[in-house]
């Protein structure tokens, strides 16, 4: 006789549409815990998952007893190299000490997913258009066409060096929607030597 065996009632994970998983793994966004849990419980529940633990990177310069700014720096670069946070960030900080400005901006080459940046300077030099620290700051921009907020703060900088600056966004960041600028201002070199300009013309 042939043996009867009822089918379980029970649905399968997979019988569930993958835009639900996203739903749940979306309303666990303010758990990086839970989100932990679910990108190690399911291959296709990773990336997800990801989205939401990586999404903010926040970055600081600052020097330890334990490490100099540009020690800090390259731990971060590796950091990135070596993970899958580069891909998933979409909102970078980073503050910067005006110490070692060159060694501490680290390169954007990883971070190319970016929807806002934020640069807090806390007057960094940026003394011309061949400095290295602008080099790095426009790299960021130039990598990011999807931009869309950016945000710079306490950052001397030459006019001249400006004006690319301001150049590079208008063309390489076309979906910008907010551009912060916040103690933005130019070198004391610069205008000592317009005083001088307009001491000198009233002499004449």
């Amino acid at each position: 006789m042939r043996r009867f065996e009822p089918h379980s009632t029970a649905m399968s994970p997979s019988a569930f549409p993958a835009e639900l998983y996203d739903k749940i793994i979306d309303e666990l966004a303010p758990s990086k815990d839970e989100l932990s849990v679910c990108s190690l419980v399911s291959h296709s529940w990773a990336p997800r998952s990801r989205t939401h633990m990586f999404r903010n990177v926040n970055y600081t310069a600052c020097p330890s007893p334990e490490k100099t700014s540009s020690k800090r720096a390259e731990d971060f670069q590796r950091y990135l190299a070596n993970s899958t946070i580069a891909s998933y960030a979409r909102h970078l900080s980073l503050t910067l000490t005006n110490s070692d400005k060159n060694a501490e901006i680290p390169h954007a080459s990883r971070l190319v997913n970016l929807q806002s940046l934020t640069i807090h300077g806390s007057n960094t030099i940026i003394y011309s258009v061949n400095d290295r620290a602008l080099t790095r700051l426009l790299s960021f921009i130039r990598h990011n066409a999807n931009l869309e907020r950016f945000s710079l703060e306490s950052v001397v900088i030459d006019p001249s060096a400006f004006d690319v600056f301001i150049g590079c966004i208008a063309i390489r960041a076309p979906r910008l929607q907010s551009l912060h600028l916040n103690s933005i201002v130019g070198p004391d070199w610069i205008t000592d030597a317009w005083n001088r300009r307009r001491a000198a013309a009233r002499t004449i």
